[in-house]
């Protein structure tokens, strides 16, 4: 209520992501990983997914993460 700045899903969701992350995905898990399958795959770049909000979760795969983000384009 009394913020300065505009609250979004997108500012929720940075500060809770790496909290949850860390309470519920397995210690091997990387998002890195799929980010940079994503790439290799498919040839989504990390801009892309910034440009369409397309996070990138534990249970993820460089498909589903491709499919999201050209779905939005």
């Amino acid at each position: 209520m009394f913020l300065n700045e505009k609250l979004t899903y997108g500012s929720i969701y940075d500060a809770i992501d790496e909290i949850i992350t860390k309470a519920i995905v397995p210690a091997d898990w990387k998002k890195e990983k799929v980010i940079r399958e994503t790439t290799n795959q498919f040839g989504i770049s990390e801009s892309m997914l910034q440009d369409t909000s397309t996070r990138v979760v534990y249970g993820d795969c460089a498909k589903s993460v491709a499919e999201r983000v050209l779905k939005k384009y």
